[in-house]
């Protein structure tokens, strides 16, 4: 049961009306731990040893994205990563993620259990010279933290190669404004369109030839794996977390240094530029679809309620 979207005051209710029963195991979720993480080890610890609570960390745990061994801890993590020995599981979405953690924090039960994709991606997916192969797409919140000027301005090198190469960038926030004055200072209008929030991205993904991400940080890029599972090459810089463990550099998309504007200009070219390698890592790309689906997540979140089930919960209390 996932109580991330309820209520605070809803949690002691929960625990009397359902968790009363010592004969049942119960495991309870939580993906917004500032708010959520403390009622629930307290539901926990006030229970009679039949209650688990499994921690969701879904973006990058420090508050710097770039030194993870120095940066001060996410707050919304904290609790559970100063006292990680301490918690009954926590899952992360990457084994980059894992492993830095451990490093600093030192072990712990984590366990790496990625986002899945729900829909069919293989059955109707497009053939490659269905695809607009010079069109590219950017599909994120207009924020300080999704770098869209990056993207713009890598961009001007690319159409300097190829003039018919565009690029669609999707979303809503507030840096809407920026990025299309950006676009007009460089008198990119004909090449760079800035679109309001889109709500069928498939179809996005399955016109386009590639899909670009240059965000500062994250936690797990949907985007990613939304762009793959439809065929739909990634060019992305290399940050924590998600690219690396997602994106097969050279194979089904490009993993480019943050911030190497020129790089990532390169990147695209040498793509667009290649007709049959192009079509070779769009093939790649729907290929490695089955990594994100349904059934090889739900295995691991099986594998890990198995194992709560069978072991007693943990009984220190928060501090």
């Amino acid at each position: 049961m996932d109580l991330a979207r309820g209520h605070a005051c809803d949690v002691e209710y929960w625990r009397r009306s359902i968790t009363h029963d010592p004969q049942r195991r119960f495991v309870m979720v939580s993906d917004k731990n500032r708010f959520y993480f403390r009622p629930l080890r307290k539901v926990r610890d006030s229970g009679c040893g039949n209650i688990s609570v499994v921690a969701i960390i879904h973006a990058v745990h420090t508050k710097d994205g770039f030194n993870i061994r120095t940066s001060g801890t996410n707050i919304n993590y904290a609790d559970i990563l100063n006292d990680l020995a301490a918690q009954d599981a926590v899952v992360v979405a990457t084994d980059r993620q894992r492993q830095d953690i451990t490093d600093r924090y030192g072990p712990g039960n984590l366990h790496v259990i990625p986002h899945a994709y729900r829909e069919n991606t293989s059955s109707d997916a497009p053939g490659f010279h269905e695809r607009e192969r010079t069109r590219v797409i950017y599909v994120g919140r207009y924020s300080e933290e999704k770098n869209h000027p990056a993207a713009v301005r890598a961009f001007v090198r690319v159409v300097a190669e190829i003039p018919e190469a565009t690029l669609h960038t999707y979303g809503s926030g507030s840096r809407k404004s920026e990025i299309e004055a950006l676009v007009t200072s460089l008198g990119m209008e004909q090449n760079i369109f800035v679109h309001d929030y889109a709500t069928d991205v498939a179809s996005l993904y399955r016109s386009a030839g590639l899909s670009l991400l240059t965000s500062k940080g994250e936690g797990y890029a949907l985007v990613i794996m939304e762009s793959l599972c439809h065929g739909c090459p990634v060019v992305a810089f290399d940050v924590n977390y998600g690219p690396a463990d997602m994106i097969r550099h050279g194979k089904t998309g490009a993993l480019v240094p943050f911030n190497h504007e020129e790089a990532l200009a390169t990147a695209l070219i040498d793509i667009l530029n290649d007709t049959q390698r192009h079509e070779q890592m769009c093939d790649d790309a729907l290929e490695s679809a089955c990594e994100f689906g349904v059934d090889v997540v739900a295995a691991k979140w099986r594998r890990l309620l198995h194992e709560l089930s069978h072991a007693p919960a943990a009984r220190t209390p928060i501090h």
